[in-house]
């Protein structure tokens, strides 16, 4: 994975973001984005990325504001917990302590994830957990933290298409994704972008 990460380093589309030392999670709003100067990774390095952001449209209320605001606050909350020698159960710990601080409901079914080779790899990154528990995260490893949050209960289903996922009360939801390297110099995000507000 290493070489991968490498390569994606060297897209020129690629934007990545370094996760500051010292976050404010709640104001983390202004990371600087850089473009590589290299042009292309070489052909035989293929290698996913996943992201996911969600946009009000049209006149957007207070509450579903916060719903969006707060679960993009959680996704940084979890990219901050992102270290060589970390903890799995930290990222989702500070993921869910974000929607509990709010009283909204965390989807379970559906989780973040690692990224490499194949768009879903493990391990498994949950929205919820306890600090200081699971697997140790190292240099090299690539994963999605993805938090899905509702204005109702955490349960969700599948529509008639098999394919779109709803609020089982039918409130509302928000979701946002991030693909995260690990590196020696620290967390990468590789995927934020220009209309992500990290």
């Amino acid at each position: 994975l290493h070489q991968a990460l490498e390569a994606v380093g060297r897209l020129r589309l690629a934007r990545r973001a370094r996760v500051p030392a010292k976050p404010g999670v709640r104001d983390h709003r202004r990371v600087p984005v850089r473009r590589p100067e290299q042009e292309r990774a070489p052909e035989r390095v293929r290698v996913h990325g996943d992201a996911a952001i969600t946009f009000g449209i049209g006149e957007v209320s207070p509450v579903a504001r916060r719903l969006i605001e707060t679960t993009e606050a959680a996704l940084w909350a979890g990219i901050q917990e992102v270290a060589d020698g970390a903890r799995l159960g930290n990222i989702g710990s500070a993921v869910q302590a974000e929607a509990e601080r709010v009283g909204l409901g965390i989807v379970r079914e559906y989780v973040g994830h690692g990224i490499g080779r194949q768009m879903h790899e493990e391990p498994q990154v949950p929205n919820f957990g306890k600090k200081g528990t699971g697997m140790k995260l190292r240099t090299g490893m690539a994963v999605c933290i993805e938090p899905m949050f509702n204005l109702g209960g955490a349960e969700t289903r599948v529509e008639a298409d098999g394919w779109t996922v709803v609020t089982a009360d039918g409130s509302l939801s928000a979701h946002f994704e991030h693909t995260i390297g690990i590196t020696e110099e620290g967390p990468i995000v590789f995927t934020a972008s220009d209309l992500s507000s990290g």
